[in-house]
């Protein structure tokens, strides 16, 4: 039998931990991409990542949402629990993970259809009811400041929205099957300091309502937003903490990267 996790969003008090990550390694062939990273996330608040490129920031966000399952000569050990079940044991539903678990990536992705469609589609599909999707659309609209600037033109193609409105448009996308945690892959990095800037503010206004992992490289925006801060490099995790003691107080080779931006 198949081990599903439970799909009913959390009653009551937002959980200590939203996603416990435990040893986790990554290996494709003879390269380690990450080696022994654990953590905590607290549940209902924001978490970051922050590090060197080619650090391993994305490829952990790639591990939790099991995206490197397929990949050729890829391995990953260690487990990540979520809600008592780790999610790389054996028979869980890898489709009910990332419906639990959402994601947003570094450049826009909106389907190539209607603005209408990029939120009602995937909620049919994962079975929402018809009477109740219109609603979703509007509320999930509403969430990333998006409906007073679509509302008159929800049948016109996504892409033809700027790049900041694609952005808000994918973040609604995945906050309307409501998942507990939402993956966000360097959100804000492609886009104007304007549209930054609104993305900083939306995942914000996320705080208490979803456990959110953020992964940039600019620390001010880590600093800003975060409640948690970790940082990655050469694969390993160097520091996991509250935001403001480790920008205070962290460990010298740590404190070099978060004044100056460079830490190899």
């Amino acid at each position: 039998m198949n081990q599903v996790l439970e799909l009913d969003p959390y009653v009551g008090e937002t959980p200590a931990v939203g996603l416990r990550i435990e040893e986790i390694s990554v290996r494709v062939g003879k390269h380690m991409v990450l080696e022994g990273v654990s953590m905590d996330l607290p549940g209902g608040k924001i978490s970051a990542l922050v590090g060197p490129s080619g650090s391993g920031k994305s490829s952990l966000l790639r591990v939790l949402n099991r995206l490197w399952d397929g990949i050729p000569r890829a391995r990953v050990e260690g487990a990540v629990w979520y809600q008592g079940v780790n999610l790389y044991g054996r028979g869980v539903d890898v489709a009910a993970v990332r419906s639990r678990i959402g994601m947003v990536f570094q450049r826009p992705t909106p389907f190539p259809k209607s603005i209408v469609q990029n939120i009602s589609l995937p909620l049919a599909v994962h079975g929402y009811p018809r009477s109740e999707i219109a609603d979703r659309v509007q509320a999930s609209l509403k969430t990333v400041g998006l409906w007073d600037e679509v509302a008159n033109r929800l049948g016109t193609s996504a892409l033809a929205l700027s790049g900041g409105q694609q952005q808000r448009l994918c973040i609604a996308r995945a906050l309307a099957i409501q998942p507990d945690i939402l993956l966000m892959d360097e959100p804000a990095s492609a886009l104007d300091p304007k549209s930054r800037g609104r993305i900083d503010d939306l995942i914000l206004s996320l705080r208490d309502a979803v456990t959110v992992l953020l992964v940039t490289h600019h620390l001010e925006e880590a600093e800003r937003v975060s409640d948690r801060l970790g940082v990655l490099m050469d694969g390993r995790l160097q520091a996991f903490g509250p935001t403001q003691e480790l920008f205070r107080s962290a460990p010298e080779k740590v404190a070099q990267y978060l004044r100056h931006g460079s830490g190899n």
